[in-house]
């Protein structure tokens, strides 16, 4: 794939995380690591070039509303613009099948039907078409699967190659201690963090069934608690099409973003721990700048240096999620609208720039504004904003720019200022 459009990325989510169980621990637990799993996938295929909008989801639908937008989707025009096509699924709960398709009520779909929708389609006729389907299992204690190529780590074929270039991909457990599908001291899922480990380090070269081979390498030895290797889980290839390689070349040599290295899994360094992930996307927010330290009190710096990271963690993950919750609100956030690493009059800077724009389009219709300020460095004060260097910058002059733009006089302005300290202690 060459074109400047690598693909179109649908998604749609039916997990149910119920809390009426007597196991509801392990199902919040496994709540925000499906948040976690779904937001960092997207945030996988944008940096490889896929255009993933708000109304390319679906969530909590009856199978129906699936197939209704499936087929929207599927008969619009403008995918002809596309080299391929994505498509993931998200469901589950208590007691699931791994391999199934499920809608907003725990009902299995019709997943052959699902599918041959998909192979239909006209506008991605000889073009990739992958399907994810994600299907999580909240029990404490699963059964694992019928593992025919568990010793020599093969991929799993469930069908002959196809001629339609479908390639559909789940996973199935390996393991009895559950959750399977968390992996332990990590966030998200064993076989979604293990797709994005494995794409981000070889999605530049190596074709697709030939990265779902490392993915399955990964997750035949994965590190433990007990500091011994354990095959977690499986990949299961439903569909695949051996007529052509699919490469997602040029891939990610030619982004303008620098992927952070992750554990190489495959020889058993790491398992990937929530540590580990590095959310890195295009920031709306302040860069969180850790000042230096006096040196004199080296073991102050150690902790303050644990906070940092901490803190560093804690609000990759919070931009996530806030970005993730805006858009399901029907925000716009796109690329432009996120920076980050300013200083004090490079943001200001930036807000009249962008409010000006508002302003000056005719078409805008915002009915309201949010604006969320990430910043923080070793001793700072609560609820105020700083800038890359640690520069206090007054809320008066930001509300000053806010209150000059004339599109949303008379409409609610929200300002969310998270000031996070990496001090080791409070007072």
């Amino acid at each position: 794939m060459t074109g400047k459009k690598k693909g179109k990325v649908l998604t749609i989510s039916n997990v149910q995380c119920s809390d009426q169980s007597i196991e509801a621990k392990a199902v919040n637990r496994c709540r925000s690591c499906v948040d976690f799993d779904k937001t960092s996938l997207s945030q996988l295929f944008t940096f490889m070039q896929y255009e993933i909008k708000q109304n390319y989801t679906k969530r909590d639908v009856s199978e129906e509303e699936i197939k209704t937008f499936l087929a929207t989707q599927l008969e619009n025009e403008d995918n002809s613009t596309f080299d391929s096509l994505v498509i993931v699924f998200y469901s589950g709960g208590m007691e699931f099948k791994p391999d199934c398709i499920y809608d907003t009520n725990g009902k299995e779909i019709d997943k052959d039907g699902l599918l041959e929708m998909i192979r239909q389609s006209k506008y991605f006729k000889d073009k990739p078409k992958i399907v994810i389907i994600r299907t999580y299992d909240f029990k404490e204690e699963t059964e694992t699967g019928d593992v025919l190529d568990a010793v020599s780590h093969e991929l799993h074929f469930y069908k002959r190659p196809n001629k339609d270039d479908l390639f559909v991909v789940s996973s199935q457990p390996r393991t009895k201690k559950g959750p399977w599908i968390i992996g332990d001291g990590m966030n998200g899922s064993y076989f979604i963090q293990a797709i994005i480990h494995v794409f981000k380090k070889m999605a530049n070269e190596k074709s697709f069934m030939e990265m779902m081979l490392e993915v399955n390498n990964c997750l035949s030895s994965a590190n433990m608690p007990e500091n011994c290797k354990e095959a977690v889980a499986e990949v299961m290839v439903l569909e695949h099409s051996d007529d052509k390689d699919l490469f997602f070349y040029p891939g990610l040599k030619d982004l303008e973003m620098i992927v952070p290295e992750w554990p190489d899994l495959t020889t058993g360094a790491n398992t990937v721990q929530k540590k580990d992930v590095i959310i890195s996307e295009w920031d709306f927010y302040t860069k969180i700048k850790m000042r230096s330290q006096n040196e004199q009190d080296k073991r102050e710096a150690e902790r303050c240096g644990e906070r940092y990271s901490e803190c560093i963690r804690n609000s990759d993950f919070d931009k996530s999620n806030m970005s993730q919750l805006l858009k399901y609100m029907g925000y716009d956030l796109k690329a432009d609208d996120q920076v980050e690493n300013l200083t004090k009059e490079e943001i200001k800077k930036f807000l009249k720039t962008k409010l000006m724009e508002i302003d000056n389009d005719t078409s805008s219709q915002y009915d309201s504004l949010a604006i969320l300020f990430l910043s923080g460095e070793i001793k700072c004060e609560a609820a105020k904003i700083y800038d890359k260097e640690g520069v206090f910058i007054p809320r008066n002059e930001i509300l000053d720019i806010v209150k000059e733009c004339k599109h949303f006089k008379g409409k609610p302005k929200v300002i969310f200022v998270q000031t996070y300290s990496f001090q080791g202690t409070y007072l």
